[in-house]
């Protein structure tokens, strides 16, 4: 079940649905229970979910922080990975496209009338 929680400037959260305000152990408990949360700043109507998210990884029982930092670190690592691959990505879709273009241009128009469209362009523009 998807539960709305919003929080308020003073980093209260409250669900609307009980017309209840939580504490991170309450936030917790729910996920922990199978649930999934969305939570909404109520001044921006941002998506804050990961913000809490870390808090109540962060205010974990005391034992329970050393496996909790290790999932963080995993996470941030995968994230970082995924954003380079997603890069790698859209770098190969760019020169895919500009290869395309190049190749449309060149069908277009012969060599000898680009060559001179490129010298006169330089002669308009040069500070001569």
């Amino acid at each position: 079940m998807k539960i709305q929680i919003r929080r308020y400037k003073n980093k209260k959260l409250f669900e609307p649905t009980r017309q209840k305000f939580l504490t991170l152990a309450e936030v917790r408990h729910l996920l922990v229970v199978g649930n999934e949360i969305l939570v909404r700043d109520t001044q921006t109507n941002d998506d804050v979910t990961a913000l809490v998210l870390a808090q109540v990884a962060a205010n974990n029982p005391p034992g329970d922080n050393k496996d909790v930092q290790q999932k963080l670190i995993e996470l941030i690592r995968k994230g970082h990975q995924t954003d380079r691959v997603f890069m790698g990505k859209m770098q190969d879709m760019i020169r895919a496209r500009e290869k395309a273009l190049n190749e449309i241009i060149r069908a277009m128009y012969p060599k000898k009338l680009l060559s001179e469209g490129r010298k006169n362009a330089s002669r308009k523009f040069s500070l001569s």
